[in-house]
């Protein structure tokens, strides 16, 4: 079942503008068919975007250019805020007279924003560098794994947690809930997937079985360039967990993940480490279907990963449980 209802606005935003960097050509009748729910922003966005290049009358300054494009987001969040706060039936009009509206400012009030919009505009840049670094991390997992018969959805994204975590991966920045099979985040699994399949690189199909696998793409293997120049030096650390992982069953990369989590939670929240404390994070403060698996597995796994040199530094973020930070 296609998730991209689950999608927001922002990232659709944030990928359009990485698309259009990434291929040097305007991707809009692409990124409609796949985000046909904001097929009325996207074109707003990109008639805004495409004004100055239609109307200026001089070159812009890198310093003006990324000034309009931060107001574009913001013109088109104002757009859809205005669509869902409406109370009452309004007159329809056209779609050309909200660009221009919005296109005044950017001659009138350019010292007004100034000052706020370099801050939005690297928010949309940080936000699109990162939504491709970990669609780039997934590519690398997906095209090592996915004719191994243990590989399925849930396998790829605790393979993923673990990359980013032991590798500190600085640019994934996951945002992880504690689910029933273990660090979950949801937004960040499925919008890679849709990225993957973007890039024409791996695409996700139902397992006749159980599950979601992965399948090949014309241009599998393109991640690879970006791979090498995201993680020159972290690369290798990713491949060789990559490989550890391999013959995995999904349950023991769970436990894996899950662990890491449990443990790298108590050292972020500066509590004591110990086997029975990870212990209670992992059956009393995670999810009930934990304690289907038996203690001295969880144990086992703990001592594991300390002979193995696995112990959590602190890196990322807490995970969230009941939708709080930890």
């Amino acid at each position: 079942m296609s998730k991209r209802g689950d999608i927001n606005l922002d990232d659709v935003l944030d990928f359009y503008l990485t698309s259009i960097e990434e291929t040097g050509k305007d991707t809009l009748d692409e990124m409609i068919k796949q985000y046909p729910q904001f097929e009325d922003q996207l074109r707003d966005f990109a008639a805004f975007r495409n004004i100055g290049e239609l109307t200026a009358d001089r070159v812009y300054s890198a310093e003006e250019e990324d000034l309009v494009k931060a107001r574009a987001v913001s013109a088109v969040q104002n757009v859809l805020y205005q669509r869902r706060t409406q109370t009452t039936k309004r007159a329809p009009r056209e779609r050309g007279s909200v660009i221009a509206a919005r296109a005044k400012p950017r001659y009138s009030d350019r010292s007004t924003d100034a000052k706020a919009a370099p801050e939005q505009t690297k928010a949309a840049k940080h936000r699109a560098r990162r939504h491709f670094a970990r669609a780039v991390l997934s590519a690398e997992i997906v095209e090592r794994l996915h004719n191994e018969p243990t590989f399925g959805r849930v396998k790829h994204h605790k393979v993923f947690h673990i990359c980013e975590h032991v590798a500190q991966l600085e640019e994934i920045e996951g945002e992880y809930q504690r689910k029933a099979a273990g660090p979950l985040d949801h937004k960040l699994i499925f919008s890679v997937e849709d990225e993957l399949q973007r890039q024409k690189w791996f695409e996700t199909y139902e397992l006749a079985s159980y599950g979601h696998g992965y399948r090949q793409l014309s241009k599998a293997g393109g991640h690879r360039i970006y791979f090498t120049r995201w993680w020159p030096q972290k690369g290798k650390t990713v491949v060789n967990l990559i490989e550890l992982m391999r013959p995995w069953t999904t349950q023991q990369c769970e436990i894996f993940s899950t662990v890491y989590a449990a443990w790298n939670d108590l050292v972020i929240s500066g509590k004591p480490v110990t086997d029975d404390l990870i212990i209670t994070e992992v059956l009393e403060r995670w999810h009930e279907k934990k304690k289907a698996i038996t203690e001295d597995r969880w144990r086992a796994a703990i001592a594991w990963m300390r002979k193995k040199g696995f112990a959590p530094t602190g890196f990322g973020r807490a995970t969230i449980i009941n939708n709080t930070p930890l």
